[in-house]
């Protein structure tokens, strides 16, 4: 009687796997089928939501002045199509289809206004602006009454229209000695002696205008 050893060998268990996707507006779905007797297991992948990154402060306009802003979104299937949900523009100024801001506003203040992208799979975002528009900005001071020696002198440049913050700077020329001028236009000190100095000022306001003004200062010997 003879007894057969066993037979040895490897025993390959088969593992195939297929992978499948499919995109919608909001999520990637990616299905994993095993051959095993469990089932398909489904994994929910989100994608980037559509989102519009203009910042909410749009940069300040000027009245009479020609403006133009083309608003920007993110993470969304092209071409956008953006229209205004709420609130008001400038008078003069009006949007596009496209997401231009654009038109010469007529009026000045501020302005609030809900704003609507919607991509071409119909995934929308929504988001409110706020945007300025300023009057004209104008440096009312035109002379400089005259200071006299040694005693203290102090004068404020006075402006209309823009918006603050307002920044006053002295860009050429140079002021009596003993004078400065500080950023928010006044222009002091006690002058040391008789002198006349003319120069120009500028005011840059929170718009971003700018105005300059040639002034002149005279310092008389005092009484």
């Amino acid at each position: 009687h003879t007894t057969l050893p066993p037979r040895h060998g490897t025993t390959q268990q088969q593992h195939n796997t297929t992978q499948s996707t499919q995109h919608t507006a909001h999520n990637t779905q990616l299905t994993t089928q095993h051959n095993t007797p469990h089932n398909p297991v489904t994994i929910l992948q989100p994608n980037p939501t559509l989102a519009i990154t203009t910042t909410t402060n749009l940069p300040a306009g000027v009245k009479s002045n020609a403006y133009a802003l083309t608003l920007a979104a993110s993470n969304g299937t092209l071409p956008y199509f953006w229209d205004r949900l709420a609130g008001i523009f400038p008078a003069g100024i009006s949007m596009t289809p496209g997401g231009v801001v654009q038109g010469t506003p007529t009026e000045s203040g501020s302005f609030s206004f809900l704003l609507r992208v919607t991509d071409s799979d119909s995934v929308t975002s929504e988001k409110t602006f706020s945007l300025k528009v300023a009057e004209p900005l104008f440096i009312s001071t035109t002379s400089l009454a005259d200071g006299q020696a040694g005693l203290a002198y102090s004068v404020s440049l006075g402006s209309t229209g823009g918006l603050p913050p307002y920044h006053w700077s002295l860009t050429s020329g140079t002021l009596p000695s003993g004078m400065v001028l500080t950023s928010n236009g006044e222009i002091a000190g006690t002058p040391d002696a008789t002198d006349s100095k003319t120069f120009t000022v500028q005011l840059t306001d929170g718009s971003g205008q700018t105005r300059a003004r040639i002034l002149k200062l005279n310092i008389v010997t005092g009484k």
